[in-house]
């Protein structure tokens, strides 16, 4: 149950005061956050910065996503670290904070992302840029 109202803006600094710019430079147009609640008092907080295109929210999540994050089967790409799992579907970037996890945690996040609407056309389409990257160097857990 969400706590209190959704709070959405167009304002890229709202999502992330330190890294407007960068937001911007990505296609930024709006975020909602929100506190859920449940009836045992375990609570989420979640943001969702929606983008003009999948490019968009991919290159956020490239640049919110740490190192030591390990890889999650959440939205098109998810990561996560302790109680933060971050993940994208289509052209918005999800992060999710958790006060307590559970064994569920991933899964309501899944299906949250299932009920992410995608954009329309070429919008929802990545460039294939990282099909052509070499294999030999790859390091598990990055982007």
């Amino acid at each position: 149950q969400l706590q209190g109202s959704l709070q959405t803006s167009k304002d890229a600094a709202t999502a992330d005061p330190a890294n407007p710019a960068i937001l911007k430079e990505y296609g930024f147009t709006d975020v909602s956050s929100g506190v859920y609640s449940r009836e045992d008092g375990r609570k989420l907080t979640v943001r969702a910065a929606r983008f003009a295109d999948a490019s968009g929210a991919y290159g956020a999540f490239t640049f919110y996503k740490q190192p030591e994050m390990l890889n999650e089967k959440i939205g098109d790409q998810g990561s996560s670290l302790n109680n933060r799992i971050l993940f994208y579907r289509g052209n918005v970037l999800v992060q999710a904070l958790f006060d307590k996890l559970s064994v569920m945690s991933a899964a309501e996040l899944r299906e949250l992302s299932a009920d992410i609407p995608l954009p329309q056309g070429g919008a929802r389409n990545l460039p294939p840029l990282p099909t052509y990257l070499p294999k030999q160097d790859y390091v598990k857990n990055r982007s």
